[in-house]
């Protein structure tokens, strides 16, 4: 029985040794203590922070933490020397959703800094990267102090610039995008506006009831164009931010095309306006979604024996996608949309009395930019059907087609 005391008394003092500060100590185990982290998702990411850090170091109880700072005050010197601890970690998290960013700060015992780090937010993947920058900052603060103890160099007071402080390098891309507060992001800018040239072609066809076909051909012509997309929401939470809008102008006047060898005086305009709404996955690497829109897309031509002008008013249901390729520098859109046909202009009284129209037309487009620079490419395709009925003024017509493609190289501003 006696020895059997002693076993256990033993026993029970190795145990108290091992977790008692000292002995974490003597384990080669430094003492940590995870002070609060401020702005939204603060408490998320110091929990984030005790879990990554918990059985690497010894890491002083959370409740005793917040004892010591309510005590001293937010002095982080005052809660070291409360906690007995080696080394105080703190952060702050700033903006919110995809743009959240946690950073964070490891102070020896007198409060001066020896590691930093940075990571997005505290949730979601943001968490796994959250943690592993605690980690690697608290590793490199260690670091810091095993050389200064080997050294027998005191720790300089708060504020002296000791150079003993090591800045854990942030790993690029991974606090950004999953949501920083600046830096690089797959998510749009909230405004691009765009201006330059496009080359767009136009080809016509009417089939008539005697058999004969009309056919015009504009070839390749040059239009100014002007195109704007907003996405008011784009930095705030939830699925709002995918509202977005977008209006398109194109000009081209004073051009010359031939019809039968006679040249015609030529002009095109079109406008267009969309709002609609995507949804993001994948961390807004993938947007999908439906827009609705109209617009009007005119071409006039002088009197000639061919084919008279045309202006189709329309209404636009489409559906949307975009890709994120290249954070901030390359993003792919596309679009599928179908034009219910209002008006067609003076075509109508030509080649009937009544018309049924209606096209189908397809987009793409890749944008980015750097700062406030930003670009647009895009190809745009539109083929109009027409189906004539009754008595024609110019002749009577039995179908037809109006097809487009347009090429545009576009740079301005984003926000």
């Amino acid at each position: 029985m006696a020895r059997g005391a002693i076993a256990l008394g033993i026993a029970l003092g190795l145990v108290a040794a091992v977790v008692s500060p000292e002995g974490a100590r003597a384990q080669g185990m430094r003492r940590v203590a995870v002070a609060r982290f401020d702005g939204p998702g603060g408490a998320v990411a110091r929990n984030v922070v005790i879990n990554a850090l918990s059985g690497s170091v010894d890491l002083v109880p959370e409740n005793d933490v917040d004892d010591a700072f309510a005590q001293a005050q937010g002095n982080l010197a005052r809660v070291a020397a409360g906690t007995r601890a080696d080394l105080v970690v703190t952060g702050t998290v700033s903006g919110r959703g995809r743009r959240a960013r946690t950073r964070i700060r490891v102070l020896d015992a007198n409060g001066v800094e020896l590691a930093r780090g940075s990571a997005g937010g505290p949730t979601g993947r943001g968490a796994r990267r959250l943690a592993s920058a605690a980690n690697e900052a608290v590793a490199g603060a260690v670091r810091t102090l095993d050389a200064r103890d080997a050294s027998g160099v005191e720790s300089p007071p708060a504020g002296t610039g000791s150079g003993f402080g090591s800045e854990t390098p942030e790993t690029p891309g991974e606090g950004e995008g999953e949501g920083d507060g600046g830096g690089e992001s797959r998510d749009p800018p909230m405004l691009l506006a765009v201006a330059g040239v496009g080359l767009r072609t136009r080809d016509a066809t009417v089939n008539l009831v005697s058999g004969a076909t009309r056919q015009y051909s504009a070839g390749g012509f040059a239009e100014l164009v002007v195109h704007a997309e907003l996405r008011p929401l784009a930095r705030s939470d939830g699925a709002a931010k995918g509202i977005f809008g977008a209006l398109e102008l194109g000009y081209a006047v004073g051009l010359s095309s031939t019809a039968e060898g006679m040249d015609v005086g030529t002009s095109a305009f079109r406008f267009a306006g969309d709002a609609g709404f995507v949804y993001g996955f994948a961390d807004g690497l993938v947007e999908l979604g439906a827009s609705f829109g109209g617009g009007i897309d005119s071409f006039a031509l002088d009197m000639n024996p061919v084919l008279p002008s045309t202006s189709y008013a329309y209404l636009r249901p489409a559906l949307v996608a975009t890709f994120g390729i290249v954070r901030d520098w390359l993003r792919l859109g596309l679009g599928l949309g179908y034009r219910l046909v209002l008006s067609t202009g003076d075509i109508l009284d030509a080649f009937g009395e009544q018309i049924t129209a209606g096209a189908f037309d397809f987009g793409a487009s890749i944008a980015g930019g750097t700062g406030p620079f930003g670009y647009s490419l895009r190809f745009g395709f539109v083929h109009y059907s027409l189906t004539f009925t009754g008595v024609g003024l110019d002749a009577d017509g039995t179908d037809g087609g109006d097809t487009s493609i347009s090429v545009t190289a576009l740079a301005g501003v984003r926000l």
